[in-house]
């Protein structure tokens, strides 16, 4: 799962790991019930600890299961996190909280981070100068 939400549940990379299951349809099926609720649920890390399920971004060519706009709840042993209706930054933020502590350090370096950070900031800058300009020319 990457920092937005997406999920890809049956390729590393581009070499495929499984087939097609059914995990879509579960997801969009909870999602549509009367009090159903989508969980994608997961251990934090891979390969006996040694890499994180949480990653910054997807591998190239990596097959995206699951968009984040279907995803709501996600679990992992560090916790459980409802992203439904968050933006990119309050999703990253939420999914690095559960992530294993251990690969915190390689979240908060990582460029694609660093944009979704900056991008929020820079949307706030432009609506804060936007507004000023509104108010600098009603007056």
């Amino acid at each position: 799962m990457d920092l937005t939400g997406q999920v890809c549940a049956d390729s590393i990379g581009t070499r495929p790991y499984s087939g097609f299951g059914g995990q879509l349809d579960f997801v969009r099926g909870a999602a549509r019930s009367k009090g159903g609720k989508p969980v994608i649920a997961m251990p934090a890390t891979a390969c006996k600890g040694s890499v994180s399920r949480i990653v910054p971004v997807l591998d190239p060519g990596a097959g995206v299961v699951t968009s984040r706009a279907d995803v709501h709840y996600v679990v992992t042993e560090f916790g459980a996190v409802n992203l439904h209706g968050k933006t990119l930054r309050q999703r990253a933020e939420a999914l690095i909280g559960i992530a294993d502590p251990r690969f915190a350090t390689a979240f908060t370096i990582s460029p694609c981070v660093q944009t979704i950070w900056n991008r929020g900031r820079r949307c706030r800058v432009k609506k804060q100068e936007k507004d000023a300009r509104k108010r600098a020319l009603a007056s």
